[in-house]
């Protein structure tokens, strides 16, 4: 009788060392988690070099259209659970909470866009409650997101420098992540700016311009708001994946030669699968813009090295172009037009001739 518990007990060790020793598989994502060192291991080993020079100090987007992405249709497409890869600053929060992917990175070429990530995975950890999320991020007094987004008094300044002592502290003693002085120095300002201006921030370039407040309020096909501050289960997905590391920001470029090929080597040890790619307008800015077929070779390589799903897709964003006024996905008075469409629909187009804003739109999913 003794010989054969210990035969169970020595089967049962081996079938739970097995299990703990295999990387997670996409199904099973949404009970994982990432240590705090695995958390800081793949934001170092996986971005770039910081390029030292900064094109915006954006604290938010522009793009009014981002919530006419037809997330209905997406989320019968298998992706859930997936990996999700994005890009910029607060829109991927709602992306992210509509779509529910099992791990999420955000990749932008400015490191003070990571870092500005990073002081969201604080307010996420400290707040309780989106109304609270809201109050912290913002420096604003409120009972409901509507009032909160509305003030424009904030609170005493030497109570918001205490709150970014304990943002700082968070990041650095708590997650363990090892911020240089001017990294913190840069989270300060950030966190500094929202209380300055509040939701009436804005991204201060580009066409649609508007107050913070009004990309909040913005409402998606269906005409309801659809900004993750006016959702609990929104809020509390995103609470969620933040606290067990899943959101990790990125330093990279998007036609540059190592931040999405190493991902692409990160997902396919962990047998991860993308289903979702946000790149808001990059992609006219490496093909278009610059009209240089060798660096928009660079960004269609470094998409083929991804491990994608059978039906992932790419969201993007255009804008300030007359002919998308009579497209189907486009919705009057926009300055932006935001659609989804097959990764292997463009792949199949795009891959031996840079493809412009109509060229991009062209293809979509209803």
């Amino acid at each position: 009788m003794r010989s054969n518990r210990i035969t169970i007990l020595l089967v049962l060790a081996v079938i739970m060392t097995s299990f703990v020793s295999q990387p997670y598989t996409t199904s099973a994502l949404k009970n994982s988690n990432l240590s705090n060192k695995e958390f800081e291991n793949a934001m170092n080993d996986i971005s770039e070099k910081d390029p030292g020079t900064y094109v915006t100090s954006n604290r938010v987007h522009n793009e009014g259209s981002y919530l006419q992405v037809p997330f209905t249709s997406l989320l019968k497409l298998d992706i859930q659970n997936k990996a999700y890869i994005g890009v910029a600053t607060d829109q991927n929060y709602s992306y992210i909470a509509k779509l529910k992917p099992g791990i999420a990175f955000i990749i932008d070429i400015q490191r003070p866009v990571m870092l500005q990530h990073l002081l969201y995975k604080a307010l996420f950890t400290m707040a309780e409650s989106r109304v609270d999320f809201a109050r912290l991020l913002l420096n604003r007094t409120g009972n409901s997101i509507d009032e909160i987004i509305d003030s424009k008094e904030s609170k005493e300044k030497t109570e918001v420098e205490k709150t970014a002592e304990k943002i700082i502290t968070l990041l650095d003693k708590d997650y363990g992540i090892d911020l240089s002085e001017e990294d913190k120095r840069i989270i300060k300002e950030i966190y500094l700016d929202f209380y300055l201006n509040g939701a009436y921030i804005t991204c201060g370039t580009g066409p649609g311009n508007v107050p913070f407040k009004e990309l909040i309020r913005q409402t998606d096909t269906s005409g309801q708001k659809g900004h993750y501050l006016w959702s609990d289960e929104d809020f509390a997905f995103l609470k969620n994946m933040s606290e067990k590391n899943l959101i990790i920001p990125l330093v990279g470029d998007f036609a540059g030669t190592k931040c999405i090929s190493e991902l692409g080597k990160w997902l396919k040890k962990r047998k991860l699968k993308v289903g979702i790619f946000y790149t808001s307008s990059v992609e006219y800015w490496i093909g278009e813009r610059k009209n240089n077929f060798a660096v928009w070779s660079i960004w269609i390589s470094n998409l083929k090295a991804l491990p994608w799903s059978e039906n992932a897709v790419i969201v993007r964003a255009t804008f300030g172009s007359t002919f998308f006024n009579e497209h189907p996905r486009y919705r009057k008075g926009d300055s932006w037009i935001s659609i989804a469409s097959y990764v292997r629909d463009f792949l199949s187009r795009c891959s031996t001739k840079i493809c412009g804003k109509e060229e991009l739109i062209k293809k979509y999913i209803d």
